[in-house]
């Protein structure tokens, strides 16, 4: 009895001829290019995308010698995801489709995308971004920044380094940082500030507050930097102990930027402490992050970790 010959269903796929073109890319060193194949156009388009964005990400990877970035000479893993996440932002809006074909049940697709166009765009991007970044300087005679500050340039730096090191991975010059990276490392892990009170302030009261405001700053009694002052006052009354605070924040020129009045009226003292200390906290806490200008979630005593 003859045996059947085997038939092997998938043999079609592997003997099909792969188009030369896409195992040729061009040698246009203008453009930036990226190829994929999948069961479907779209599919195929999609790993293409990423063939591209996979690209450029390992030519900056190989090319950058950020010393803030990098671990034993390779591209720390936060880093290279924000890069990754700069060119997934930008690829589909400057990407074209170079040439696709379907073969047998497989689409090939190579896209292009030009690569002046796209380190125009990042160069702007990153210029918008230290035009916004610049007045965050401290100016002359100041030696610190403040808690809402130091968020906001962290969160500018950490948009603009890997712009950065695109730049410089295809020699594109940027404004430099450092002074910025600085800055932060010198009010890190918090900014220093003068905290003060009044004379006469109720010794417990004031101690409470300072560790609240102990989570925030670090307490210094240098010139050239931001202060929070601080008045406190009590009263007992209709069976309800009072404490009223005012709360200025100056910067190191002395000018008001925040100020606010709080009040706790408890039928006990300890509690009323409680209530204080928990709007304190809430008013820094919204203060830094630009939340209602610190004014949310003011009549919430629970104080979060």
């Amino acid at each position: 009895m003859l045996k059947k010959p085997w038939i092997l269903l998938g043999l079609p796929l592997f003997l099909q001829a792969v188009p030369h073109w896409y195992e040729n890319t061009p040698n246009k060193p203008q453009f930036f290019y990226g190829s994929g194949s999948g069961n479907t156009r779209e599919a195929a388009k999609e790993k293409a995308l990423n063939d591209l964005a996979s690209n450029i990400s390992v030519h900056v990877s190989s090319q950058t010698t950020s010393t803030t970035t990098r671990n034993n000479n390779k591209l720390d893993k936060k880093a290279s995801q924000h890069i990754k996440l700069v060119v997934d932002s930008l690829k589909l809006v400057h990407v074209d489709t170079d040439k696709q074909e379907c073969q047998k049940g497989v689409c090939y697709t190579r896209v292009v995308m030009d690569k002046n166009m796209f380190l125009n765009l990042l160069s702007k991007r990153y210029a918008d971004l230290y035009n916004t970044l610049s007045p965050f300087k401290p100016t002359q005679g100041c030696h610190g920044i403040f808690i809402r500050e130091k968020q906001q340039i962290q969160t500018l730096l950490d948009k603009m380094t890997p712009l950065q090191e695109i730049l410089n991975a295809y020699g594109r010059s940027s404004a430099p940082l450092t002074s910025y990276k600085e800055l932060i490392k010198a009010n890190s892990p918090k900014p220093k500030a003068q905290i003060v009170f009044a004379n006469g302030a109720d010794g417990e009261i004031a101690d409470v507050l300072m560790g609240q405001y102990a989570r925030f700053v670090r307490q210094t009694t240098a010139p050239g930097f931001y202060s929070i002052d601080n008045k406190i006052f009590t009263s007992e009354g209709n069976g309800l102990f009072h404490i009223g605070l005012d709360i200025n924040i100056k910067n190191c020129q002395g000018d008001i930027i925040y100020s606010k009045h709080l009040n706790a009226d408890q039928h006990s003292r300890g509690f009323a402490i409680e209530r204080i200390k928990a709007q304190v906290f809430k008013q820094l806490k919204n203060y830094q992050s630009g939340t209602g200008a610190g004014t949310a979630d003011v009549n919430s005593d629970n104080i979060e970790f």
